[in-house]
C-alpha cells in the first residue's frame, strides 16, 4: 500500500513538473539548429568549430544540417555542446498527464478483455447490454489502475 502511494505521488509530481515546463516560454526547436546558431553568435567559423571537435569543416556543416533533420546522434550533440561551452539537456515532455495516459491504456485493456468475454456470452445468448458492458469496462479499468498493474502495457 505504501509503495502504491509513493508510485502515485511520484506520478503527480512529474505531471506537475511537466505541466510547468510544457507551458513555459522555452524555445525547444530552432529552424537553423542550435549548433549553427550558437557557432554564429560566437562568430566562430566552421573550420574553427571543426578544430575543436576534431572534424573537417565540411563534416561540421553536415552535422549542423543533421541537427535540423533529426539525424544527429546524442553523443555527437554532446561533443558539439562541450566544444561550444554549452550544457545539453534532453527532456521528454508527455503530451498529457500520466494519469490520463494510464487511464486510457487501462480502459483499452479492460475493453478488450470484457468484449472478448462478451462475445463468448453472446454465442450462448447471455451477452451484456451496452450499459452493463460499459460498467464492467470501467470497473475492470479502475482495478487495473488501483493495482498499478504493468499488464496494461502488454499489447
Amino acid at each position: 500500500y505504501l509503495y502504491m502511494n509513493a508510485y502515485n505521488l511520484r506520478r503527480k509530481q512529474l505531471d506537475s513538473y511537466f505541466d510547468k515546463v510544457k507551458f513555459s516560454k522555452l524555445i525547444i526547436k530552432n529552424d537553423e539548429g542550435w549548433i549553427r546558431t550558437i557557432r554564429k553568435c560566437l562568430n566562430m567559423t566552421l573550420a574553427q568549430l571543426g578544430s575543436r571537435v576534431g572534424l573537417a569543416d565540411s563534416n561540421v556543416r553536415r552535422i549542423e544540417v543533421g541537427e535540423t533533420t533529426g539525424s544527429i546522434t546524442l553523443k555527437t550533440f554532446e561533443k558539439f555542446a562541450e566544444a561550444l561551452d554549452c550544457d545539453l539537456r534532453v527532456l521528454l515532455i508527455p503530451k498529457r498527464t500520466m494519469d490520463e495516459f494510464i487511464s486510457e491504456k487501462a480502459i483499452e485493456k479492460a475493453s478488450k478483455a470484457i468484449e472478448a468475454n462478451n462475445q463468448s456470452m453472446c454465442l450462448e445468448n447471455q451477452g451484456l447490454s451496452d450499459e452493463s458492458m460499459d460498467n464492467q469496462i470501467q470497473h475492470l479499468a479502475k482495478k487495473l489502475i488501483e493495482s498499478n498493474s504493468k499488464d496494461i502495457w502488454n499489447d
